[in-house]
């Protein structure tokens, strides 16, 4: 029987991201240098296509890809890899379509440099740029091989393999929150299932995965989403239910009939929702999500994210010159006074990048968008409907209560969700020419 590429590499990254499990839970460095091996020897053996399949199946659990004791992601490697492959076979022309807002970038985290006196600000745009080049190089030279619907799955599948290794190696209870591995976080890995669900429930809208299939999909993200106990998990679920509603319903409205198709759709969603209503397992994790929202520790329904806002602005409002060029990465939280970092992408930017550098870093993304949009419209895909902003949409959600946007998981997340803007209903849709 002969195995798909997508298929190997599912199974490849199975193993790499096991062996980093393995290590992170139990201290085992001689495991996690096997990975890092691995990784390493697979990047240089796949071709770009694979590597970049693997990449983002590795991305969802990006931050147990790591050495014991560190929170250094080991993917940037696997990044190096990949640009120097895109450089080698003679791509060099696809980076510079970029070069003008990336150049401006680079620029204002030198300036930065001798601002704040860190480092760390030059080396995120290094890495940033680097992957916004990855990304925009990798559609324009494999839009015929790649879109959307396997890129999503890598990730969704990727997910899905990270909550079951953070079931089956990591500490599970059903009273606590659920972190999905030693370094992950579950307001984070909530943000991460959420997105995932989006992107199920836009292929299952598409027609593009069967009822079955969805179905355990669904399962598996709503379960591990409500362990995580994450509120931005609970508003985005709703969302995401009123949207599938919304669209299956005004779908049956427009074509003025009632068809098998139409039909059974909301027959799986009707099966989902008892599912979750009369499981014992479920409705025990749904109960204690539900009471972590109605019976907060501190009485903040917010859990004390809107004072800690306040507190943020009223800081940026006395501070202008912070306002305008920010501190650089450094501990804000020490700065401000506050007990932790803002959770809220924003402020977050606004105090580290000022608020000159978060709008260089929109318009950055601003850019990128355009041009992937571009690409695939020039190429002659068909929107699916207003359902396909469901993924950017929980991003954004995500983002309201999340942290830097300038990481790799973030970016990867929003190269994806562009790619849905512009989604299609079948491969055959795209032309030849």
């Amino acid at each position: 029987m002969r195995i798909s590429k997508e298929t190997f590499i599912l199974f490849l990254g199975i193993i790499i991201e096991s062996f980093f499990f393995i290590a992170n839970e139990n201290g085992y460095y001689s495991i996690a240098i096997l990975g890092f091996i691995l990784l390493i020897f697979s990047s240089l053996c796949l071709n770009i296509r694979g590597s970049f399949l693997l990449f983002i199946f590795l991305v969802p659990n990006q931050r147990v890809i790591t050495f014991v004791d560190s929170k250094f992601t080991l993917l940037i490697f696997l990044l190096i890899i990949i640009f120097i492959k895109i450089i080698s076979s003679k791509s060099i022309r696809y980076i510079f379509d970029q070069v003008y807002f990336i150049a401006v970038f680079i620029l204002y985290s030198i300036f930065k440099l001798f601002n704040s006196l860190t480092v760390l600000n030059l080396l995120t745009s290094i890495k940033v740029s680097l992957i916004l080049v990855i990304f925009y190089s990798f559609i324009l030279r494999n839009l015929k091989e790649i879109a959307f619907k396997k890129i999503s799955l890598m990730f969704i599948f990727g997910t899905v393999v990270a909550i079951l290794l953070g079931m089956i190696f990591g500490e599970f209870h059903l009273d606590q929150r659920f972190y999905g591995g030693i370094h992950n976080n579950p307001n984070i890995f909530g943000g991460v299932i959420s997105f995932s669900l989006a992107c199920v429930c836009l292929l299952f809208a598409a027609g593009e995965l069967k009822i079955p299939f969805a179905s355990s999909m669904v399962m598996i993200l709503v379960s591990a989403g409500l362990l995580t106990q994450s509120r931005s998990f609970l508003l985005c679920l709703m969302i995401i239910i009123i949207f599938m509603l919304g669209h299956f319903m005004m779908r049956a409205l427009w074509n003025f009939r009632i068809s098998t198709g139409k039909i059974l759709p909301m027959l799986g969603l009707f099966s989902i929702a008892v599912f979750f209503i009369f499981n014992p397992f479920t409705s025990e994790i749904f109960n204690n999500s539900l009471l972590r929202l109605m019976h907060p520790r501190s009485g903040d329904v917010s859990g004390g994210r809107i004072e800690l806002w306040n507190l943020y602005v009223d800081y940026l409002v006395l501070n202008v010159d912070v306002f305008l060029f920010g501190l650089g990465y450094v501990d804000i939280s020490e700065n401000v006074g506050a007990n932790t970092v803002p959770h809220n992408a924003i402020l977050e930017m606004v105090m580290v990048w000022g608020s000159l550098g978060f709008l260089i870093i929109l318009l950055l993304f601003a850019d990128f968008a355009k041009r992937i949009c571009f690409v695939l419209k020039s190429s002659g895909l068909s929107r699916l409907g207003w359902v396909v902003s469901l993924p950017i949409l929980i991003l954004i959600i995500v983002s309201i209560t999340g942290h830097d946007i300038l990481t790799i998981g973030f970016i990867t997340q929003l190269f994806i969700g562009i790619l849905a803007l512009r989604f299609y209903k079948t491969q055959e849709d795209i032309p030849n020419s």
